[in-house]
């Protein structure tokens, strides 16, 4: 059972998961770079007295490095319909939707222990709502196209001659059935006719 058939509606989840993967790398690369930068400076600097803000930096670069190269797998996956491919993406974004919400949440704590910044509490815990709302959403997305993906060659076949949701296409519905179509059993040789006929026209 496939979760979802497309990406907000309008396109299917195999371009709105190449759309997913574009996103990803337009927001991870330049996140990439700036903790890259980061870590260069506590190692040129020294900064050896917050170890664990020293190690936080370290762990969130890992994460994005992981998170660019599983959203280029899934770039790759999408355009080829390579469902192995998806799997990195499908493991590392929720990682990387943990770490971003717990990133929020200790400046949302951070905002209610310190008075000056009490008025940017709330916007801070919707925005972690709206964050999580989306980035599950882009997530199941993925796995709808992995789960299109794995779909086996006759259902495929079904979904091509009756349509989307046990709907006929046009052309199929204006034609004659035959004995074999009428008495509800096919023969694999009308199958395969039928198919090509749908596929050239």
């Amino acid at each position: 059972m496939v979760w979802v058939d497309t990406f907000c509606g309008c396109i299917s989840t195999r371009k709105g998961s190449v759309v997913i993967a574009t996103l990803s790398l337009v927001v991870a690369i330049p996140c990439l770079i700036f903790l890259s930068i980061s870590v260069h400076s506590i190692a040129k600097l020294g900064y050896t007295y917050d170890k664990v803000g020293n190690a936080i930096t370290i762990s969130a670069l890992v994460l994005i490095a992981l998170y660019v190269l599983s959203s280029l797998f899934l770039l790759c996956a999408a355009e080829n319909n390579v469902r192995g491919l998806h799997l990195p993406w499908l493991i590392v974004h929720p990682l990387a939707t943990v770490g971003l919400l717990a990133f929020l949440g200790y400046f949302a704590y951070f905002s209610f222990i310190y008075p000056p910044l009490a008025q940017y509490n709330i916007p801070i815990v919707f925005a972690m709502f709206i964050v999580f709302w989306i980035l599950t959403y882009l997530w199941v997305v993925v796995v709808g196209n992995y789960q299109r993906l794995g779909k086996t060659d006759s259902e495929e076949a079904t979904r091509l001659l009756v349509g989307w949701d046990g709907m006929a296409y046009p052309q199929e519905m204006s034609r004659p059935m035959t004995k074999a179509w009428a008495g509800g059993k096919v023969a694999p040789g009308d199958v395969d006719n039928k198919i090509s006929e749908v596929v050239t026209e």
